[in-house]
């Protein structure tokens, strides 16, 4: 089934324009964590190393005992709640520490909705719940494989999570007997790292963090299937990828975009507050960076607050990226 042919990827920067930590706000927030605190090993290990990521996919492939991992598990899930409290906290006041105006990302984000015969991608790398939690004026998107909730992408889901809130997800057998992973819909919102709310079935966190993150989606039903949607749209001849706020710090994610650039003609659309000479000189330093540089198809070095200002003006910044890319 073709796709609409312009899909939307979003990495932490997204949600960071709301307040939302990045991976070094969150370094700072398991580091101080009691449990790690109380142990040497885990201090030691995330003193020498920033990448909180790093640190605990070395934790968990270590021979330290059964209770530091569990203690730095027990730190990162607490450092995640510290997320989903930004974002539930967050609301679109003048006054507010990060006014970006909401109606407009929700008009955004529902530009990527399709039809039945050509539908919309929404692909994420985040785990947090912004988008459920704060967008609600547009098409309904659909989580394929998850029992979406009715507060979701709605106004009032702005409570903590529940035990009702976590959901585990399907194995590769289930899947199996439903059938086809997208049903018909108009709107997909695919979470490709996984999310903050889900488990797996043997209970386990359902989130992708570590350097090892192919070998995580792959061991995971339901998120190869997605990474497997991903690869597909993205694979289609002469599509637009609007992308907000990610690092390509990634590089599984880099090598799709990369293939999709070269074999398919895709062309990428990059909103993010880094130069562009920042950005490429980075992507310049390996091929799928620089494969991606090649199919760059606009570039908008601003944060949302600036597309999107508190007053609700049509910005010409907004203009350029419905001009260039959306239509």
């Amino acid at each position: 089934m073709p796709s609409k042919g312009t899909a939307l990827l979003t990495g932490a920067g997204f949600t960071h324009n709301f307040g939302a930590p990045l991976a070094n706000d969150l370094w700072s927030a398991i580091v101080g964590h009691p449990r790690v605190q109380n142990s040497p090993q885990l201090r030691a290990a995330l003193l020498s190393d920033f990448d909180f990521e790093a640190v605990y996919e070395q934790v968990l492939a270590s021979d330290l005992s059964q209770d530091e991992k569990d203690s730095l598990g027990c730190a990162v899930e607490d450092a995640f709640e510290y997320v989903d409290k930004t974002v539930r906290e967050w609301g679109f006041r003048r006054d507010a520490p990060h006014p970006v105006n909401v109606y407009k990302v929700q008009e955004l984000i529902n530009s990527f909705a399709g039809t039945t015969a050509r539908p919309g991608f929404f692909f994420t790398l985040n785990q947090d719940l912004f988008v459920e939690r704060h967008y609600y004026n547009g098409t309904r998107p659909k989580l394929p494989g998850i029992k979406t909730r009715r507060e979701w992408f709605g106004t009032g889901f702005n409570r903590q999570l529940g035990a009702e809130d976590y959901d585990t997800l399907p194995d590769g057998e289930t899947l199996d007997a439903r059938g086809e992973l997208l049903d018909g819909s108009t709107f997909y919102y695919l979470k490709l790292h996984g999310s903050y709310n889900w488990r797996s079935a043997d209970g386990t966190r359902r989130m992708v963090i570590g350097q090892g993150k192919t070998d995580q989606i792959e061991t995971e039903a339901l998120l190869a299937r997605y990474f497997a949607v991903f690869e597909e749209v993205l694979a289609e001849e002469d599509g637009r990828l609007l992308i907000i706020g990610y690092g390509f710090r990634d590089q599984h994610v880099n090598r799709v975009l990369a293939d999709a650039v070269q074999e398919s003609g895709l062309r990428v659309f990059i909103i993010t507050p880094e130069t562009p000479a920042s950005l490429h000189d980075r992507l310049g330093s390996t091929e799928s960076g620089r494969a991606i540089w090649s199919g760059l198809g606009g570039y908008y070095p601003w944060a949302l607050a600036q597309m999107f200002p508190a007053d609700q003006s049509v910005t010409a910044e907004w203009r350029m990226v419905q001009n260039q890319c959306l239509e």
